[in-house]
């Protein structure tokens, strides 16, 4: 068209429209390109999809999780620790993790620590960094060791622990008597209850039948 103005056949209006239509195309153009990326899912790391949370025609507005990934180059163990051991529990240590479901014990890194403990369960959260293994699955149950040093924990079964208002108690055998100990539990798992204090180690606890008994009540031992 500007060689058609240069010879008189075209108008300069001619020309100042046609380059509003290529800009206003250019622009058009740009526009489409920008909204076909947004189209593109890109992962912030290489993984597995593991979870579909949306549909072909769904509306996907911003926020909402379309795929769940995993990383399988970088699996944790996430468990919750006594606040009584937690002192003892840094990042970098070396925790041993067995996974009873494949057989399998590896050493892992303590990666995170919860600056706080959770207020019920007065435990805290801890994330140890593992080996990638062909073997291990996301979700499998795994034991971890703590080093043991000098402390000493003690754990009751669940049924020795009593409750009178907002004090937790359990009895005690002394000398073919029931002795009441008032206490504070920690971690519960399989039945059990850390006690982390008003027991000694080594003392004689009643586990059955403990909401009926009274200090000072004869018992025997079987």
């Amino acid at each position: 068209e500007r060689n058609l103005l240069k010879k008189n056949a075209a108008t300069p209006e001619n020309v100042r429209a046609l380059e509003d239509a290529l800009r206003i195309a250019t622009a058009a153009w740009e526009e489409a390109g920008t909204m076909l990326e947004y189209t593109r899912i890109l992962a912030p790391f290489a993984g597995v999809v593991t979870g579909k949370m949306a549909s072909v025609g769904d509306l996907a507005t911003p926020g909402k999780p379309l795929l769940q990934i995993e990383n399988e180059a970088r699996l944790q163990v996430i468990t919750n620790i006594p606040e009584s051991m937690i002192a003892g529990v840094r990042p970098g240590d070396k925790l041993q993790i067995f996974v009873p479901a494949v057989d399998i014990s590896v050493t892992g890194a303590v990666a995170e620590v919860a600056p706080s403990a959770d207020r019920l369960s007065r435990t805290a959260q801890v994330k140890i960094d593992v080996p990638a293994d062909p073997k291990l699955r996301s979700g499998q149950f795994a034991r971890v060791t703590l080093a043991s040093g000098s402390s000493t924990t003690i754990t009751v079964p669940e049924t020795a622990l009593t409750t009178y208002g907002q004090m937790e108690r359990v009895f005690v055998v002394d000398s073919g008597r029931a002795r009441l100990r008032l206490v504070r539990s920690g971690a519960r798992a399989d039945g059990e209850v850390e006690i982390l204090s008003g027991l000694r180690p080594g003392e004689t606890v009643v586990t059955g039948g403990s909401r009926q008994l009274i200090d000072g009540q004869p018992v025997s031992v079987k």
